[in-house]
């Protein structure tokens, strides 16, 4: 009578010894090295293109260097120049339906003392998935953990950065899928997150609710294409289900706030059926 219940203890060891050896959950950033390895290996196959930043006071202009493939940015470099040194960052991006997708930001910061004979240099990487930062190794390769304020504070910064990239570059021809001046004021390029719709709500204005990952999120909704018609007709249809949110930063005229305003606005949604 036994018997049944020692075959479950030795099935149960079986399971163990061919699991994993070291127990190790999967690498989260197995996707982003790969890229990264992908990219760099075929930089001298892709279209190389220089720009500059407009970068409101700067004393100089920080340089930018792209690399295209298939029409579309898969790496940029921005050198931001100081007085005692300058910060790299290297943008990765994975081909997206309409826009590059940020993946994964390499960032050096070099420091140099006054009469340049010794410099210093600081190491950041982040890693990004559907629009959000999901990792963030400081000059320590130690991982900053993600519910603290200076994790969400860097996330808003590198995605605003690259996004700057983008729109520079698009003014200069680039891959022609970046930003656009509208009636209302300059717009930046169009971003991309995936999360929980979490409902309309309604004021002056009305603002499409996105839980992604811990964060909410809020966007404007100016105006409508048939898709946001769709959601914003029945709301209560799609609730709770994933949808991804296309959105964009824009200067809007906003009376009610005193007139232009820097907003997140939603150009569009893609809807589960």
């Amino acid at each position: 009578m036994r018997l049944p219940a020692l075959l479950l203890c030795l099935t149960a060891v079986l399971t163990l010894l061919h699991a994993s050896p070291s127990g190790a959950a999967p690498d989260p950033t197995a996707e982003h090295r790969a890229l990264y390895s992908e990219i760099n290996g075929a930089l001298k196959t892709m279209t190389q293109k220089r720009f500059t930043v407009d970068l409101p006071g700067a004393p100089v202009e920080p340089e930018g260097t792209a690399w295209i493939s298939g029409g579309m940015a898969r790496k940029i470099r921005i050198v931001y120049p100081s007085d005692h040194g300058q910060m790299v960052q290297d943008f990765y991006y994975s081909p997206g339906a309409e826009l590059p997708k940020l993946m994964f930001v390499y960032e050096v910061i070099t420091t140099q003392t006054v009469n340049g004979t010794d410099s210093s240099g600081r190491e950041n990487r982040y890693y990004f998935q559907d629009g959000q930062m999901i990792r963030w190794l400081d000059e320590d390769r130690r991982a900053v953990p993600t519910d603290i304020q200076d994790f969400t504070d860097r996330e808003q910064e590198v995605m605003e950065a690259s996004s700057m990239a983008l729109e520079a570059l698009g003014a200069t021809g680039g891959s022609g899928k970046t930003g656009t001046n509208t009636q209302s004021g300059t717009a930046g390029p169009v971003t991309e997150t995936t999360g929980v719709f979490m409902g309309i709500e309604s004021g002056d204005y009305s603002y499409l609710l996105l839980k992604s990952g811990k964060k909410e999120i809020s966007y404007m909704i100016l105006e409508t294409d048939a898709a946001l018609d769709r959601l914003v007709a029945s709301p209560d249809r799609y609730t709770g289900r994933t949808i991804t949110v296309l959105w964009q930063t824009a200067q809007e005229n906003i009376p009610e706030a005193g007139g232009m305003q820097t907003v997140t606005k939603a150009v569009s949604v893609r809807l589960t059926p």
